[in-house]
């Protein structure tokens, strides 16, 4: 399941993904997304962190208490150590989206062997 603000992003990740796994949802609306994933149970969601209205960060907190299962990878244009960090607490993978070409499909492959990934920070 993939959400993100913007359906350029939402395309791209699509490209990448396509032939790695099965898109069962696109979303655009981080509530409607928290609503999918409890009835069509994603292997996986790459979701981004900074939305409108509630954040990634927020949304994946709601998965967690409704008892998703799903992996959870971040992709977004944040380059910070304090996001990665948030996003390890939560047990979550962390891409960025410049390397999504690069490291999108590595993440989401070490995200479903149960592994974390994180795309490395600029310097």
């Amino acid at each position: 399941m993939l959400v993100d603000d913007c359906p350029a992003v939402l395309d791209a990740a699509r490209e990448i993904l396509q032939g790695v796994c099965r898109i069962v949802a696109t979303m655009t609306d981080p509530q409607k997304a928290i609503d999918t994933a409890l009835t069509c149970e994603p292997d996986i969601v790459v979701m981004d962190i900074g939305m409108p209205g509630i954040s990634g960060f927020q949304s994946v907190r709601q998965l967690q208490r409704a008892g998703v299962k799903a992996k959870i990878l971040f992709l977004t244009i944040v380059e910070d150590v304090d996001y990665q960090y948030a996003a390890r607490k939560l047990g979550a993978s962390y891409v960025i989206k410049r390397r999504m070409h690069i490291d999108l499909v590595t993440a989401v492959q070490e995200a479903l062997a149960g592994r974390q990934f994180f795309s490395p920070l600029s310097s």
